[in-house]
């Protein structure tokens, strides 16, 4: 299994992460026993940090978009003032690794390969669509936005398919 998504990692240009998965990125890097604690990650433990970490690890980029970065930093803010701090310093000292994509928000809504994705998905999760179909794999907690690439032909890994595998 983990084969299979390094594999996928390795060959696309680089890995996008949508929000929730950076969100546990960002929450596990500041404290990970906070990650069950905190609202916008309780789905996750703090094992599912390292898991992320493993999966990673092979890809050439880390890719993001504006709207990704938006909600994370929007959501981040969330949390009490020690954590949130060091969050939004964390987060800034990402954007500098990052590869930052950027499609316009009418090309995401009206483009023809769009075929209304963001009215089922929203705008954020309907760029990482029209991006997984140019060699970027997304990563994502979210079945409805892994089922919208894997149908639209675009790179996707379901993280949750990889939670308490990291042996």
């Amino acid at each position: 299994m983990w084969a299979e998504a390094w594999s996928q990692v390795e060959r696309a240009d680089g890995v996008l992460l949508d929000t929730n998965v950076l969100l546990l990125a960002v929450v596990y890097r500041i404290d990970p026993a906070h990650v069950p604690r905190f609202k916008r990650t309780n789905q996750f433990v703090p094992n599912d940090g390292e898991v992320l970490r493993l999966l990673i690890a092979p890809a050439r980029a880390l890719v993001t978009t504006p709207h990704v970065l938006a909600e994370t930093y929007n959501l981040l803010g969330q949390l009490d003032e020690r954590r949130k701090t060091a969050a939004w310093a964390l987060l800034a000292e990402l954007v500098r690794m990052l590869d930052e994509r950027w499609l316009t928000a009418e090309s995401v809504i009206h483009g023809e390969e769009s075929s209304g994705i963001a009215r089922r998905l929203g705008l954020t999760d309907a760029a990482l669509v029209r991006l997984s179909m140019q060699r970027i794999v997304v990563l994502t907690a979210d079945a409805l936005l892994a089922n919208s690439v894997y149908e639209m032909g675009g790179d996707v890994v379901n993280f949750n398919y990889y939670r308490g595998l990291e042996d």
